[in-house]
C-alpha cells in the first residue's frame, strides 16, 4: 500500500501542525518500524501476517498481546487538519475469536477544547476485518478542528490483536509515510530566501500565477496570512518569527520568518 510523492521534500515534525497533500500512512509495518505508536499493553511487535488473506494481504502486521481492558496502543502529540482528511481505517485481526475493541479520536475545536469521538466495533473470528471511521460525519467531527491522537485498545481482557494497514485518507489522494521520518514531498514550490525576516520579499519559484491566493499556517493550524502575489514576491511584514506553512493550491512549503 506505499505510495511515495515525488517531488519536493519539506521538513515536518511528529508534533507539528500538518494540513494534507496526502493520505498518512500510520502503519503497513513491511519495513519494521513501530516507533510513532506508544504502547500501553503488555507487549507488541512485527511479526508474520497470521492470515494472508482479504483485506489484508500483507506480509507483517503489528501483535499487540493485552491481558487488561483498555490496553492497546496510542499515537499522541499529531497536530492533523481535520478537515484535510475522510477517513481513519486499518485492518484488525484477533486469533483468540471475535472480541470488542475501542477506536478513539482525540482532537481540538478551534478554541482549544478537548473533543473525543469513540467507537466499539467487534472482530470477527478468523478474518481481518477492514474498519473505517468517517472524519466526514458532522454529527460526529464537525467541532474538530484538529486531530491530535488516535488510541487503538481492547475493551475486553486477553486478547492477541493484531494491526495492520492504518491510514488517514486525505481528500487529496497521495500516500505520505509517517513512520520514523522527518520529511514529506510535496508538489514544487520554492521560496527565497528561506529562513527570512519579516521585513524581506519572498520570491515564489515554480509555475505558480501573480494573482492566485497563497495561505499561511502556523504550527498550530492557524491560518494567519491570506494574501496575494505582487509580480512573484510575498509580503510577510505582518507575521512573527516562527515555523509556517505557506500553501499554493496543492502546492505546499515550509517558511521559516526569523
Amino acid at each position: 500500500m506505499k505510495k511515495t510523492l515525488l517531488i519536493l521534500t519539506f521538513a515536518i515534525f511528529a508534533t507539528g501542525f500538518i494540513k494534507a497533500t496526502g493520505d498518512i500512512n500510520l502503519g503497513d509495518f513491511e519495513d519494521g518500524v513501530t516507533n510513532i505508536w506508544m504502547l500501553y499493553g503488555e507487549t507488541y511487535e512485527i511479526v508474520d501476517n497470521p492470515l494472508i488473506a482479504e483485506p489484508n494481504t500483507s506480509t507483517k502486521a503489528l501483535q499487540n498481546i493485552t491481558i487488561n481492558q483498555y490496553q492497546g496502543m496510542s499515537l499522541h502529540n499529531l497536530s492533523y487538519m481535520a478537515d484535510s482528511f475522510s477517513m481513519f481505517s486499518f485492518d484488525i485481526y484477533d486469533a483468540t475469536g471475535a472480541v470488542d475493541f475501542i477506536v478513539n479520536v482525540h482532537g481540538k475545536t478551534s478554541d482549544g477544547t478537548d473533543v473525543t469521538s469513540s467507537y466499539y466495533p467487534t472482530t470477527i473470528a478468523g478474518e481481518w476485518l477492514h474498519y473505517e471511521v468517517d472524519l466526514t460525519n458532522a454529527a460526529e467531527f464537525e467541532t474538530f478542528d484538529t486531530i491530535t491522537q488516535l488510541d487503538l485498545q481492547n475493551n475486553t481482557a486477553v486478547t492477541e490483536l493484531y494491526w495492520d494497514n492504518i491510514l488517514l485518507t486525505s481528500k487529496y489522494g497521495e500516500v505520505i509515510s509517517a513512520i520514523g521520518v522527518t520529511t514529506v514531498k510535496t508538489n514544487e514550490l520554492l521560496l527565497s530566501p528561506n529562513p527570512a525576516s519579516s521585513s524581506e520579499l519572498i520570491r515564489f519559484t515554480g509555475d505558480i500565477e501573480d494573482n492566485c491566493v497563497v495561505e499561511l499556517y502556523n504550527i498550530a493550524g492557524q491560518l494567519k496570512l491570506t494574501t496575494s502575489l505582487n509580480n512573484g514576491f510575498l509580503n510577510i511584514s505582518s507575521l512573527n518569527s516562527g515555523l509556517y506553512l505557506v500553501k499554493v493550491g496543492n502546492k505546499v512549503a515550509k517558511l521559516v520568518i526569523r
